[in-house]
């Protein structure tokens, strides 16, 4: 595992076994507010705090939108487990696998005094590309856990990558 700073962030390099995260998806609209609607509607129904009471870190995984129009991309918030572990907790039909190959993984640290939203505005693709890395599209998604943030609480991003050299 390497280490650096980008612009105040911390960036950890870390390399990760194939794995799978399992969840509830929906697609969605990168406006402000979709992904928040849908954190509320799982929030409301109980079904976020079942999944956090079963395994812990709940994720919120971005991919592509799979080819619709209406949407940017394909939300799913998801634990690191099976499907049929994370039916035993919320029984629905509805649920989506994501499957992580094996990769590299920049984990940026968003400490309690730092924004998020800063991280997004200097763009994590642009904060890799600095020290020598690209997203790694045979992942295909992203993580985060921004929907636990609140001021002066750190938040994680994590960014499937492969070295451009």
């Amino acid at each position: 595992m390497s280490e650096c700073v980008s612009h105040g962030f911390i960036i950890e390099i870390e390399h990760k076994p194939a794995r799978i995260f399992a969840g509830v998806s929906r697609f969605v609209k990168l406006n402000g507010k979709d992904i928040f609607e849908f954190l509320n509607e799982l929030n409301g129904d109980g079904r976020l705090s079942a999944l956090e009471g079963a395994f812990g870190q709940v994720w919120v995984g971005l991919s592509g939108n799979e080819g619709k129009n209406d949407a940017d991309c394909r939300c799913t918030v998801c634990v690191e487990a099976e499907a049929d572990r994370v039916r035993e907790v919320i029984p629905t039909a509805s649920l989506y696998r994501l499957c992580a190959v094996e990769s590299d993984w920049a984990i940026f640290h968003v400490a309690p005094e730092q924004s998020p939203k800063r991280l997004h505005e200097i763009g994590v693709y642009n904060m890799i590309a600095q020290i020598g890395y690209r997203f790694n599209w045979r992942v295909g998604f992203h993580l985060d856990n921004e929907h636990e943030w609140s001021r002066g609480q750190g938040m994680t991003f994590m960014l499937p990558v492969e070295s451009m050299s």
